[in-house]
């Protein structure tokens, strides 16, 4: 969808969830309260049957995978103390999904806290039967937007060749540039990298603003939320940049449970789960993961993001396939005999 600069009002909690990590960094520094736990002294748990979760580190970017680690072992050494669930005290977090299936061989992993496009390709080699969503002001669904200022002269994205983006990175927004992409494919482009003659990636969604705001950055991509955000806490934001274009609504992230394998503790780690927002632990996990509580949804709410996902995949084969051909010498122009045309 193109010109769509229709926004949502962003709700208070909305702002505060965006302004969490802040937060806590400041009060860290303050001395009012730590920022991660210490590495927690765990029981030797003696059972076969212990609940087991797998992690991507895509799901955590804006702190240390250690940091990340201990604060899942602390959460997970509480449901243990409280609740007397056997939870596995070493809780593991992957780079990619190839080593997560591989670390799981022995000591099947029960649930996978991962992004939508990992589940998508997880889906084909382990049958998932349950998923917990993510929700925030309780929608479980992101939309991409990409901005650019107000008095620019861009009218769609084709008007963006060669031009230069900064992209939002965190778990929120991991369909976003496969988004762009398809969007781009589909009109005829390059994909995002090809098309756009830079591509950051950065963090803070202030500084991926910003730069369009102040003409130093010809667009960004970022979330409609994160846009409300930004535009309530400065109104020059919201009205010195307009939305050029926006995505469908989107599933991100998930944890996804296999239904080859359950644990007798399933259905109490999945009660658990939903109490995250209750204790000082939980908390710091939905902090990390830029959500406000997660709900347990069909497999159906993935659909979108699986359509878009299948189409991406087709669309990048398509590209890469059209790309061997012009770089092969006798096949077509190559791309350095298209500099300058």
């Amino acid at each position: 969808m193109i010109g769509n600069p229709a926004t949502r009002s962003a709700t208070r909690h909305g702002r505060w969830l965006t302004l969490c990590p802040v937060l806590a960094v400041v009060l860290f520094i303050c001395g009012a309260v730590p920022l991660f736990a210490a590495d927690p002294v765990v029981p030797i748990i003696a059972s076969d049957k212990v609940f087991r979760l797998a992690f991507s580190k895509k799901m955590f970017t804006e702190v240390t995978i250690e940091d990340a680690r201990v604060a899942m072992k602390v959460w997970m050494m509480t449901v243990f103390r409280e609740r007397s669930i056997p939870t596995d005290p070493d809780p593991k977090i992957y780079d990619n999904l190839e080593e997560m299936l591989r670390g799981s061989q022995g000591k099947p992993a029960e649930g996978f806290g991962i992004t939508a496009e990992e589940c998508w390709r997880l889906n084909k080699e382990i049958k998932i039967d349950r998923l917990v969503v993510g929700a925030i002001n309780g929608q479980i669904t992101e939309e991409y937007v990409v901005l650019v200022h107000r008095d620019s002269s861009f009218g769609s994205l084709a008007d963006l060749r060669q031009r230069s983006l900064i992209v939002l990175e965190n778990p929120r927004m991991s369909l976003a540039k496969i988004w762009l992409d398809t969007f781009l494919l589909q009109k005829g482009m390059n994909a995002t990298d090809n098309f756009f003659k830079s591509t950051m990636l950065v963090n803070k969604l202030s500084q991926v603003v910003l730069p369009v705001f102040f003409r130093n950055s010809d667009a960004c991509l970022v979330t409609r939320r994160g846009f409300q955000t930004m535009s309530e806490l400065n109104p020059q934001v919201g009205g010195q940049l307009r939305i050029l274009a926006v995505s469908q609504e989107l599933v991100p992230i998930v944890f996804a449970f296999r239904a080859d394998y359950a644990s007798p503790f399933r259905e109490q780690m999945l009660v658990e789960m939903r109490r995250l927002p209750e204790t000082p632990a939980g908390k710091q996990i939905l902090t990390l993961l830029q959500t406000e509580r997660v709900e347990e949804q069909p497999m159906s709410c993935l659909t979108g993001s699986f359509e878009l996902l299948a189409a991406h995949q087709r669309l990048s084969s398509a590209e890469n396939s059209v790309k061997a051909k012009t770089d092969t010498p006798g096949l077509g122009r190559n791309k350095s005999s298209m500099k300058g045309q």
